[in-house]
C-alpha cells in the first residue's frame, strides 16, 4: 500500500487528495494503487453479504470486526453499503439508525486522483433511506437526513437535511 495512504489512515486528518503519478493514463486501471486488492476483494464479500441480512446485530458485530466504529443501540437497515476499502475510518455515534440502502463512502476515484475521508455521524442520527454520504464529511448529533439525500458536505448538530446536493430543511427544534 502507498506510504503516503498509510500515513493518512493513522493520522487524525480528515480527507486527503492523493495525486496519480503511475504510468497509466488512468489511476482506476492501476492496481499498485490499490489497498491490499485481495483484502479488499474479502471485506467487500463479506459486507456484500451483509446488505442481505435483516439482522442488525449480526451485521453491527461483523462490522466491528473489520475497523466499523460503531456506538451502543444503534441498527443498521438491510441494503445498506458501507465503503470496504477502508472501514476503520466510519465512525458511527450511540443510538443511531442507517435506514435502508444508505451509503457510506471513505474514498472517491478519478482519472488523475483519489480521495479518501473519514465519515462521522453523530449520537442520535437518522440517515435516511438510500442516502449517500461522500467521504470526508461528518454529520452532527441529532440530525435527520431526509430520504435519498446526497450529503456532500459537514452537517451541523441538531438540523434536517435533505435533496441533492443536501441542503438545510430546517433546525430539528422546529420539527419535534
Amino acid at each position: 500500500m502507498n506510504q503516503e495512504i498509510k500515513n493518512f489512515l493513522i493520522s487524525n486528518e480528515k480527507f486527503k487528495v492523493f495525486k496519480y503519478t503511475g504510468k497509466k493514463k488512468n489511476a482506476l486501471n492501476d492496481p499498485s494503487e490499490w489497498n491490499n486488492i485481495f483484502g479488499y476483494a474479502y471485506r467487500y464479500l463479506i459486507f456484500r453479504i451483509l446488505r442481505f441480512l435483516s439482522i442488525s446485530k449480526f451485521s453491527i458485530f461483523v462490522y466491528r470486526l473489520f475497523g466499523v466504529k460503531i456506538g451502543k443501540d444503534c441498527y443498521i437497515g438491510i441494503d445498506v453499503i458501507i465503503d470496504p476499502a477502508y472501514p476503520q475510518l466510519v465512525t458511527i455515534g450511540d443510538n443511531s439508525v442507517l435506514g435502508w440502502g444508505a451509503r457510506l463512502l471513505v474514498h472517491e476515484g478519478y482519472i488523475h486522483q483519489r480521495n479518501i475521508g473519514r465519515v462521522t455521524i453523530g449520537n442520535n442520527t437518522i440517515i435516511g433511506g438510500f442516502s449517500t454520504i461522500r467521504c470526508g464529511v461528518s454529520i452532527g448529533d441529532n440530525v435527520i437526513v431526509a430520504m435519498g439525500a446526497v450529503i456532500d458536505k459537514d452537517v451541523q448538530s441538531n438540523m434536517v437535511v435533505g435533496g441533492v446536493p443536501a441542503k438545510k430543511i430546517r433546525n430539528l427544534n422546529e420539527v419535534i
